[in-house]
């Protein structure tokens, strides 16, 4: 298997796994938190905001992890290197979504 190819299934990887996450986080948000602060169920979960955050979002964070490195040598990855730079990448990309 071929670098560059390996490389494009890092990115499917973290693409399909953020778009998960968000769609997870979303449901709940949608299912459990905002039942509370507006009182009524909304029968509409997965509107047209959620199809646009869902492309969206994982773009940017496969652009933020571009941008950190994670994408430069996949073959010669440290597993510990790799914990602590996804972990700080992480940390700073949720700070400025949220």
């Amino acid at each position: 298997m071929s670098h560059r190819l390996r490389t494009i299934y890092y990115l499917i990887a973290d693409f399909c796994s953020s778009a998960l996450a968000w769609t997870i986080f979303y449901y709940y948000r949608k299912t459990q938190i905002d039942p509370l602060k507006t009182g009524d169920f909304n029968s509409k979960i997965f509107d047209d905001k959620f199809y646009a955050s869902v492309l969206i979002l994982p773009v940017i964070w496969v652009l933020t992890y571009y941008l950190s490195g994670s994408y430069n040598n996949v073959l010669r990855r440290s597993r510990i290197n790799e914990f602590v730079n996804g972990f700080v990448t992480s940390l700073i990309g949720v700070t400025v979504l949220f």
